[in-house]
């Protein structure tokens, strides 16, 4: 919220914004709470005789695991399990029809201004960033107002930044106004995303690869920018080539890694200060638990759960490691619902 919005509207929106999360949130704790009890009902098949148990639910192992020396249990009837082999050329239509989108951008139509409204009009929008002369790109996503609860230091005066798998540069121009020199790191072509060879294949076949950047460079013009773009994957991000920084930002970028972890080892091997980490989350998901999409249709291979998603950022080597924000944020089209995300500040 600005300083001009009244005491009422702040409260409606919070009122607004707890009436959409509760339910979701119960749905997590209440899983929660379930994937507890079925840790104590296991831990109770070693209490001693006598002990009251609950009704053993039913389940696609039906006999006990072998438990104590050289012990075996072989299940004489496994369970059938068929693997979902899907269609690659959905995922080039999916791609296909975001990056040809065209939206009407803000911005005026005459005089000062109107050519650079034509040429964002010319180009798909990941992010919605605000340019001079009162043009607005037409983003996939608006994080402005998401801004002040994310957790960006108020200032980076004097600080190294990097802002990794950028897109279109709104979180790298927005540290960069608040002071930091900032490097801005993504793939050099479509084909450099991390796609399963499948789906690669088709993109190829289908001729729609190509480089990206078109929206951060005509932004990075328009704005007077002096962010840095650096073509790299994220897998070879090198302390020793980039040198460490006070500031490392990286957003919705693990759902789409064949390997989270390794990125994030790689994201840790730059961090000299804090990295602010945000991603995607499977909010019903039990501890430990994280669900595989595989990513084919919609490019996104895992759904971590909070805690999950939490300990693989310490495993990658952070010493700390604190969940600042958890927030819903929908795309700009009508009737969207947006996935949860968490914030998270860590330090190495």
């Amino acid at each position: 919220m600005n300083g001009t919005d009244s005491p009422g509207i702040a409260t409606n929106v919070r009122r607004r914004t707890a009436a959409f999360v509760y339910p979701y949130l119960k749905a997590w704790t209440d899983k929660r709470a379930a994937h507890e009890a079925e840790q104590a009902r296991m831990a109770g098949e070693h209490s001693p005789p006598g002990t009251p148990t609950e009704p053993e639910p039913a389940s696609p192992y039906p006999h006990h695991p072998a438990r104590g020396p050289a012990a075996l249990t072989v299940v004489e009837h496994p369970p059938v399990v068929v693997p979902e082999y899907q269609d690659p050329d959905k995922a080039v239509a999916n791609m296909a029809s975001f990056m040809d989108e065209r939206r009407t951008p803000q911005g005026p139509t005459s005089g000062p201004g109107a050519e650079l409204t034509k040429q964002v009009g010319e180009l798909s929008w990941y992010h919605t960033i605000e340019l001079p002369h009162g043009v607005v790109t037409p983003g996939m996503y608006d994080h402005r107002p998401l801004v002040p609860h994310y957790g960006l230091p108020e200032s980076l005066a004097g600080k190294r930044a990097i802002d990794i798998a950028t897109a279109d540069g709104f979180w790298a121009f927005e540290m960069e106004r608040r002071g930091a020199e900032v490097t801005a790191v993504d793939v050099a072509r479509l084909v450099d995303h991390d796609f399963p060879p499948p789906v690669l294949a088709a993109f190829v076949a289908a001729g729609i690869d190509r480089p990206t950047g078109a929206g951060f460079e005509l932004a990075h013009q328009a704005l007077g920018s002096s962010v840095r773009r650096w073509e790299q994957s994220i897998y070879q991000l090198d302390d020793a080539e980039l040198g460490t920084f006070d500031q490392v930002h990286v957003a919705d970028v693990l759902l789409h890694l064949e390997r989270p972890l390794d990125a994030l080892r790689r994201i840790h091997a730059v961090t000299g200060g804090q990295a602010l980490i945000a991603e995607t989350i499977e909010a019903a998901m039990p501890p430990g638990g994280m669900r595989y999409l595989g990513s084919w249709e919609a490019v996104t291979y895992w759904l971590p759960g909070l805690e999950t998603l939490v300990q693989l950022v310490a495993d990658a080597g952070f010493s700390s490691v604190r969940v600042h924000a958890l927030y819903s944020l929908a795309i700009t089209s009508a009737d969207a619902v947006g996935p949860w995300r968490i914030a998270m500040i860590a330090k190495p």
